[in-house]
């Protein structure tokens, strides 16, 4: 539809490589079209207490590099179950949870913290690395 190329390299065993070609002419700085996304500054998050929940070294690594850039308050949690002493012993505005965490799953720690804290004003956001 996009008058490309599509090709396909397949080995039993080894894997498989796809290519692709689309030609477009390169535009110029000025053409360039509005995404209706506006850029985040740090002030944004200034005054957000943050909690990022992930067992995944590089997935919090990555985490705390962007939040890092922000003016934000955040804590780390490496499970579910630091996630929930966290969320007993302090207030977030915000959680980054992950769902697939080994021991007590980002699902758990939500139950826990809209069921038995009764907090309702956090936001979850659910964050995973699976593509299943």
């Amino acid at each position: 539809m996009q008058n490309g190329r599509l090709s396909v390299i397949s080995r039993e065993g080894t894997g498989t490589t796809f290519y692709f070609v689309l030609a477009y002419r390169k535009g110029k700085e000025t053409q360039r079209l509005s995404t209706g996304q506006e850029i985040t500054d740090n002030e944004t998050l200034k005054n957000i207490k943050i909690l990022l929940a992930d067992d995944d070294n590089f997935s919090r690594l990555l985490g705390i590099t962007i939040l890092s850039k922000f003016n934000c308050s955040f804590d780390v949690a490496k499970d579910g179950y630091e996630a929930k002493t966290k969320l007993d012993t302090s207030k977030y505005d915000i959680i980054l949870l992950d769902m697939h965490m080994s021991g007590m799953s980002g699902i758990q720690v939500a139950k826990f913290l809209r069921n038995v804290k009764h907090d309702e004003s956090c936001k979850i956001i659910a964050v995973t690395a699976s593509v299943m």
